[in-house]
């Protein structure tokens, strides 16, 4: 079973669809990820709480050089690897406000890898 539908109970692409997800892939690739990447509407709500979703918001991209900026130094709170899912969790200040975060690397639904970055909070990401 893929992660979203474990986690949403639909692929990744229905996720997207139904807005289960939010797709920051343009946003990412300003930042050099070329991966996929997808963010939960609860991580949205925890940088930007009084605001509509837009890929042009300016959080979006600080969100993505803090996760890149966590990679590449390797600093990282804490480190999960299992078969076909690499799961980083990390703290970041976007524009002033602290969040607590988990970048989990996964396949997509043509296995590909995707990327899906949410609050630490969220739950059941590590018991597929």
């Amino acid at each position: 079973m893929l992660l979203h539908q474990h986690l949403f109970g639909c692929t990744r692409t229905q996720a997207l669809q139904r807005g289960q997800v939010l797709d920051i892939s343009p946003v990412a690739c300003q930042a050099f990820v070329e991966v996929p990447l997808a963010i939960t509407p609860k991580l949205w709500r925890a940088i930007a709480p009084d605001d509509r979703f837009r890929l042009e918001d300016p959080r979006l991209l600080c969100l993505c050089f803090a996760m890149l900026l966590t990679i590449l130094t390797h600093t990282s709170t804490r480190e999960e690897f299992e078969p076909f899912c690499h799961t980083v969790w990390f703290e970041a200040v976007v524009l002033g406000r602290r969040v607590s975060l988990k970048l989990m690397t996964h396949p997509g639904d043509d296995r590909a890898p995707v990327m899906t970055l949410l609050t630490e909070e969220e739950a059941g990401l590590t018991e597929i």
